[in-house]
């Protein structure tokens, strides 16, 4: 499966939460929160998985330092799926 972020479309890091909730199997509980973010994505979200964020450039403009932390957290769930023996891993990749 693929996500598409569209950057334009976020000014804050709710909106980030909103596009990929809407697009990818989140649960129901999914808190819109960086904690969420790592708890379902290390969890409850199935794989494969490939995240693809356009106009990352305009992101990190609106969102400062949210938009490092939003990433710190998807570098985190790569780092944790490279340990893992499943086949299907989480991906992602920022485009400018």
């Amino acid at each position: 499966m693929q996500v598409v972020i569209e950057g334009q479309n976020i000014y804050v890091e709710k909106d980030f939460h909103r596009q990929f909730v809407s697009q990818a199997e989140f649960p129901n509980y999914y808190g819109y929160n960086l904690d969420a973010l790592w708890d379902s994505l290390s969890v409850d979200v199935e794989r494969p998985l490939h995240l693809v964020w356009r106009d990352a450039t305009l992101s990190r403009e609106r969102l400062g330092k949210r938009f490092d932390l939003i990433i710190s957290v998807l570098a985190r769930v790569v780092a944790f799926d490279a340990q893992s023996t499943h086949e299907y891993k989480f991906t992602f990749e920022v485009l400018d």
